[in-house]
């Protein structure tokens, strides 16, 4: 088992406590409020899928990408703990710079910041002009994203976190370096496992990007979409400049006729 595998394996181990149930609901609502039709989503990075058996547990036909097969596995071992359509879920291993729908969606989502790992304007505006092709008419695009001002109000910082599975017991650090000319956040994660098959030490690097409104509307912009609203998941909050994560609702721009 290589590293990247040992990490897949415990991803969903680290965020047991995240609030998934109420993002989902969440993000049900939004998608219901800007396309009431929409019943097909395309899910952009989708990891274990928490966000995608969920959805489907609420009617929705889900297909989820991801560059992770070892991320795909983890979710395929996952579809008996969920009710509803979650057979009828779909993932395709890819990565969504290159990725090419085979359908029209009524949604796409990419939750968890994936977009941020999206680090270069040209891939950006790639991912966006592959999203706006293949929404149905009056299709939303939802997703969220490192916010600026959050990241230069409460600056990345060295976290340690220790949690125990079983009989293994799970040491992981994030040494974060901040290139504030460039936007971006480049974590070394240190995973330390102990007492368990997979004893040892692993390291993976994650590039992320931080993004602000005003670029966002622009990228949009350039791939034929337009931002419709921003909002927090999982909150009836408004977006401050303490918030460390934005989620943005856009779509298509509207075709002008001549």
């Amino acid at each position: 088992m290589g590293q990247f595998d040992v990490f897949a394996r415990y991803y969903d181990c680290f965020y047991a406590e995240k609030d998934y149930s109420g993002e989902v609901t969440h993000l049900s609502s939004m998608i219901k409020k800007y396309h009431p039709a929409a019943r097909s989503v395309l899910s952009l990075g989708c990891g274990t899928a928490r966000y995608d058996f969920a959805l489907a547990e609420q009617g929705f036909l889900i297909t989820g990408v991801d560059a992770s097969m070892q991320m795909i596995h983890q979710a395929e071992r996952k579809r008996e703990d969920y009710a509803g359509n979650v057979a009828d879920v779909i993932f395709e291993h890819a990565d969504i710079r290159e990725y090419q729908p085979k359908q029209k969606y009524g949604a796409v989502i990419s939750m968890f910041d994936v977009i941020s790992y999206v680090v270069e304007n040209d891939d950006l505006v790639k991912v966006f002009k592959m999203v706006s092709g293949c929404l149905e008419e009056d299709g939303v695009f939802i997703f969220d994203c490192w916010y600026g001002p959050g990241v230069f109000n409460e600056p990345p910082e060295i976290r340690v976190r220790e949690i125990e599975v079983g009989e293994e017991k799970l040491v992981r650090t994030a040494r974060p370096h901040q290139d504030v000319h460039k936007n971006k956040v480049r974590i070394n994660y240190e995973l330390t496992v102990l007492n368990g098959e997979d004893e040892g030490q692993y390291e993976e690097l994650h590039t992320l990007r931080y993004f602000f409104l005003p670029e966002l509307e622009l990228m949009l912009s350039l791939a034929g979409m337009e931002m419709l609203d921003v909002a927090v998941l999982g909150s009836e909050g408004e977006l401050s400049d303490e918030a460390w994560h934005a989620t943005i609702i856009s779509r298509p721009k509207a075709r002008q006729i001549d």
